[in-house]
């Protein structure tokens, strides 16, 4: 009887199991070890399984099923769980030495850490091509392989001429360096439009884009060009009397007595 009632119940179990008694048939779980993490989770979700997933760093490619839970060739059935561990990149560290150096040298330390470098360049005065930060920072923990971003000086910004037309040109050294300029050649000129002492223009002029530290010419009124005199001279001729007739006569009438 003991006998009997124990092989009913196993009966009953694969009954159920093949799917006779109204329960999901059993199967054996496909092997999808190596597989894609997408493709086996595809293959698996089409079985009627549920599929989670778990990660580990290994030598395999990353995003590579390194091995599930339960096993291939275990019994399943729809609606059971299947956890896929899949394979990480293994971690490596942003190294120290890649910011306030030059570019070049920065690149080559993140190559030989397994990292790639980008570059990204911003205005600003430290010397062109130094690396002012990197993201992600030094010390941080990242895939090997991973892309660290080096924020790299491209120098100075250029700055706009002011204008100075009609400004002292004893002010010009003050705007101008506002503005990181130096005043460059002084040429004076007169100009009836400009007092004297007055800027009439700049070279490069007015709204010119240069670098910082560039020099500006100046052209400088000296005022009205001085007015011209004209003198106009006047000869006068005076005409004497004849008294060389006069005085023949008396001699000749002297000589007649």
């Amino acid at each position: 009887a003991v006998l009997v009632l124990l092989l009913l119940v196993a009966g009953y179990f694969l009954a159920r199991n093949l799917g006779y008694l109204g329960g999901s048939a059993s199967f054996n779980l496909p092997s999808v070890t190596g597989q894609p993490v997408g493709q086996a989770t595809s293959k698996l979700t089409q079985d009627g399984l549920v599929v989670k997933t778990t990660s580990q760093t290994s030598t395999d490619s990353p995003g590579t099923v390194i091995s599930t839970n339960p096993p291939a060739n275990s019994l399943v059935k729809k609606g059971d769980t299947v956890t896929l561990t899949v394979a990480a990149a293994q971690q490596v560290t942003v190294p120290p030495g890649i910011t306030q150096t030059p570019v070049t040298t920065a690149q080559t330390i993140l190559r030989a850490a397994n990292l790639t470098p980008a570059v990204t360049y911003i205005a600003n005065n430290v010397l062109k091509g130094t690396v002012l930060s990197a993201t992600p920072p030094t010390g941080a923990k990242v895939p090997k392989g991973s892309t660290v971003t080096l924020t790299v000086s491209g120098g100075p910004a250029n700055v706009q001429v002011p204008s100075l037309s009609g400004q002292q040109a004893s002010q010009a050294g003050n705007v101008l360096a506002a503005v990181d300029l130096v005043v460059g050649a002084i040429t004076n000129q007169t100009s009836t439009a400009y007092s004297a002492g007055e800027i009439i223009s700049t070279s490069p002029g007015s709204g010119t884009f240069v670098p910082p530290g560039s020099s500006v010419s100046i052209l400088v009124s000296s005022g009205p060009p001085p007015e011209t005199t004209t003198t106009t001279s006047t000869s006068t001729t005076t005409t004497s009397p004849s008294s060389s007739s006069t005085t023949s006569s008396t001699l000749a009438g002297h000589a007649r007595h």
